[in-house]
Order: structure tokens, then C-alpha cells, then sequence
């Protein structure tokens, strides 16, 4: 050998242990990372699906309370039995349930009246429309009301019920 020439060092390729490893560890690390992005994305677009759907719930359990609202606030002589109405939801409803419907019924029950507040809007996407109903009893005014109803709280509001189809709200105590 000369002085002055470097030296080569014989069998060294300027890779790796072994050729290409490189770039299969490099395909299966971007298959990992396609395969990851398709699991979050998954799981994100259910998520905001759920959430719509939920704020949907929400804006019809609210339409339901205030229909029901105005029915209590009517006077007795105003709720006649099987009376049956069938509108639209306030404008801000119908920004978020789209062409949703309020049916209000007014039923016999006993010596009161059985109020029925239900909210249909259409779900979209295939599936079967979203309904929220709210049941309530009222009694002329001075009546007693029934035994089943007076071991309840007592009050306009606490006479409030909810349909079977929504979830039961816990009171403050714990009942």
C-alpha cells in the first residue's frame, strides 16, 4: 500500500448487516401506520356520529319539555279528553332535527287527564326515526289525586314522567 491512499476495508458495502432491510422495514412501518389510521379514523367518525345523534336526543327531549310546558300552563277547560295535536317544532328545533314533528295528546285517566308529548325526527342514514316521548298527569284543580301519585312529591313538575323509550332521570334524593 501506498502513503498517501486510503485504505478499503474489504467486505463493507456501506449498508446495513443485510441488503434491503431498509426498505422492508420501511414498507411494514408504513403498513402499520395505514393500518392505525384507519382504526382512528373509524373511530372518529362513530364518535362524531354518536355525538349528532346525541345532541338530536337532546334538542327533542327539549321540544318535548317545553310542549309539555305549555299544555300544564293551559287552563282545565281547555284540555278536553282525546284531543290530539300534531305541529312542527320551534325553529331552533327544526335547525337540528330537520323535519321533526311534536304530537301532543290529551287522554282520560282516572279523575285527571293523562298529558302525551312525543318528538319524531327523521335519523337519516337508513335508520328508523328518533322518538322521545313525555308522559304526564294533571287533576282539576282542588281534586285529590290518587293514592299512587300522592306518596310522590308534591308539585306540578314532580308529576312529570318519562316514556319507557328515555332513559329514567334520578331525582335529588337519591330515589
Amino acid at each position: 500500500m501506498r502513503q498517501g491512499q486510503p485504505q478499503r476495508m474489504v467486505g463493507t458495502t456501506g449498508q446495513g448487516r443485510y441488503p434491503g432491510s431498509t426498505a422492508v422495514e420501511l414498507v411494514v412501518a408504513v403498513t402499520l401506520l395505514a393500518v392505525l389510521t384507519g382504526i382512528c379514523g373509524e373511530l372518529i367518525v362513530s364518535t362524531v356520529r354518536l355525538r349528532r345523534e346525541e345532541r338530536k336526543r337532546a334538542w327533542a327531549l327539549q321540544e318535548a319539555a317545553n310542549a309539555m310546558e305549555t299544555l300544564f300552563a293551559k287552563p282545565w277547560e281547555e284540555l278536553p279528553v282525546d284531543k290530539k295535536e300534531v305541529g312542527p317544532c320551534s325553529s331552533a328545533g327544526q335547525s337540528v332535527l330537520g323535519s321533526a314533528v311534536v304530537r301532543r295528546e290529551v287522554l282520560a285517566a282516572d279523575e285527571g287527564r293523562r298529558l302525551l308529548v312525543t318528538v319524531e325526527w327523521p335519523n337519516g342514514e337508513g335508520k328508523a326515526s328518533g322518538r322521545v316521548s313525555l308522559v304526564a298527569y294533571r287533576f282539576p284543580p282542588g281534586a285529590a289525586q290518587p293514592a299512587s301519585q300522592s306518596s310522590r312529591a308534591s308539585g306540578v313538575t314532580s308529576q312529570l314522567v318519562q316514556h319507557a323509550d328515555v332513559p329514567p332521570v334520578g331525582s335529588s334524593r337519591g330515589e
